[in-house]
């Protein structure tokens, strides 16, 4: 009876770590607009004050991200 509690009891810690579930990750959102730089992040819909980040210029260089 030992032995069969002991075999339900690894069958149960094995099968809980089989079942794990995954974190849902996150859509990778990517802006591309005519006054854009591909130098950009391309991680926001228009450029910051100081011009240094914000759209790409080219749907290539946004297809290149993935």
């Amino acid at each position: 009876m030992r032995h069969l509690w002991l075999i339900a009891s690894l069958a149960l810690l094995l099968g809980a770590s089989l079942v794990r579930a995954e974190p849902a990750s996150k859509p990778m959102v990517l802006y591309v607009a005519p006054v854009g730089s591909d130098a950009w992040s391309g991680r926001t819909p228009k450029a910051n004050k100081q011009k240094t980040d914000g759209p790409f210029a080219t749907l290539e260089r946004a297809r290149a991200e993935f």
